[in-house]
């Protein structure tokens, strides 16, 4: 256990009503990241949930120039220097050691990993140093994991993972979290235990106060915008949403401008190579944006998100354009069927399909009235099941339990 420090007396009451009396001391949590861009997008409401609750809260990640808006938050921020694309088994084992060597050096109370590496790696490393409680947040499962191949060096190393997520999101020092059901499933067919233990969450949840709804209007604009927010990487169907962008344009008689927001993840192994990019860009009314600072000034140009995504855990993305009153068309795929119901709040299509792809957009951009509904109905759903406040009380409340904190039931 981390030695403790004093602090003030701290009674919390969550959402639900219930309250906490924390005593004199700051137990060490560390949120565990591949980039220190997600801890700042994904994770600071939590970090600064946990800051107002007397925690000294700590990240850990690759610096990628966030470390100073982390730190001015009050977190103080650890470079763990991981190389996300590597299967370099030296350049990973020493990830490892650096994991080890910030571990040492902070004493935790509690570790919370987020993507692929942490998960795994974090575990292995949290055991060996006896940290008393491990938090593991499954955002999406990689692609070699949910292959179907049994057979061949791919069927060993699908084998091995299976194994290995198994002993890292199971046993009395951990509890699993999972954004959606079908990743549990697939690791649970292989151990009932991790569906046992289990806690389930929608996602990282939307911040509502920060994502409103745009101004509506009854009446089509002269030209639609029609977005795509999301990493420039195959598995995001960026190459999909181009191409039905290429069909839309070729035949439609409104005027649509598409908009791609996102850069190249170069630490991904199927970014989108610069040479392709570049003739993307020749495309007469697709727009390549980069990264943008602010998506709700994006979003609030916009009059329809799109993401044709191959698998997800469940995406910012679509959350907050549902957050907006915006109407979705996503691939019929774990995550993305989590936040949108065909013909409720937007539209499905398979996933690889440009051509649905382009028929969903011609639909949607045709029937302005559609779309508002749609929007409507997007934006109901994510306050109801989406909203962030939700996701940061399950994970308080699995932290009070790990940690041990006294709880004692309030009247609301």
């Amino acid at each position: 256990m981390a030695e403790l420090h004093d602090a003030p007396v701290h009674t919390i009451r969550n959402r639900a009503g219930r309250e906490w009396s924390h005593s004199k001391v700051r137990q060490r949590v560390v949120l565990v990241s591949n980039t220190g861009w997600n801890i700042l997008n994904f994770r600071m409401n939590l970090a600064t949930a946990l800051i107002d609750r007397g925690y000294d809260v700590h990240a850990v990640g690759t610096s990628d120039g966030c470390d100073n808006e982390i730190r001015s938050a009050g977190v103080t921020w650890h470079d763990w220097g991981l190389t996300r694309r590597s299967i370099n088994p030296l350049s990973e084992l020493n990830a490892m050691r650096s994991l080890d060597y910030i571990y040492r050096r902070i004493g935790p109370d509690l570790v919370h990993h987020f993507t692929v590496k942490p998960v795994l790696y974090g575990t292995a490393v949290a055991r060996v140093r006896k940290i008393p409680a491990i938090v593991n947040s499954v955002t999406g499962l990689p692609y070699f994991v949910l292959s179907q191949s049994k057979a061949g060096v791919r069927g060993v190393a699908r084998e091995a993972a299976l194994k290995w997520y198994s002993w890292a999101l199971s046993g009395n020092d951990v509890c699993p979290m999972f954004q959606n059901e079908d990743d549990l499933s697939v690791i649970a067919a292989s151990n009932q235990s991790v569906r046992d233990q289990a806690v389930s969450t929608r996602g990282s949840g939307v911040d509502l106060s920060r994502f409103q709804t745009v101004t509506e209007s009854m009446v089509a604009p002269d030209e639609l915008v029609v977005t795509f927010v999301g990493r420039l990487i195959r598995e995001k169907g960026i190459y999909e949403f181009v191409e039905a962008a290429r069909t839309v344009l070729s035949q439609t008689t409104r005027r649509i401008r598409f908009v791609v927001c996102g850069e190249v993840d170069s630490g991904n192994r199927s970014a989108v190579p610069q040479a392709t990019l570049d003739a993307w860009r020749s495309i007469s009314g697709l727009e390549f944006h980069g990264h943008v600072a602010d998506v709700r000034t994006v979003l609030e140009q916009s009059h329809l998100v799109v993401l044709p995504s191959y698998r997800e855990g469940t995406p910012r993305a679509l959350l907050e354009a549902g957050a907006c009153g915006l109407p979705i068309i996503a691939t019929d795929v774990p995550g993305c069927r989590e936040v949108v119901v065909d013909r409720e709040n937007g539209l499905r299509v398979p996933a690889k399909d440009s051509r649905a792809l382009a028929d969903a957009v011609t639909e949607l951009t045709s029937d302005w009235l559609l779309m508002r509904k749609f929007g409507r109905a997007g934006r109901s759903r994510v306050q109801t099941l989406f909203d962030e406040r939700l996701v940061i009380d399950a994970t308080l409340d699995v932290y009070d339990r790990l940690l041990g904190v006294q709880q004692s039931a309030v009247a609301a």
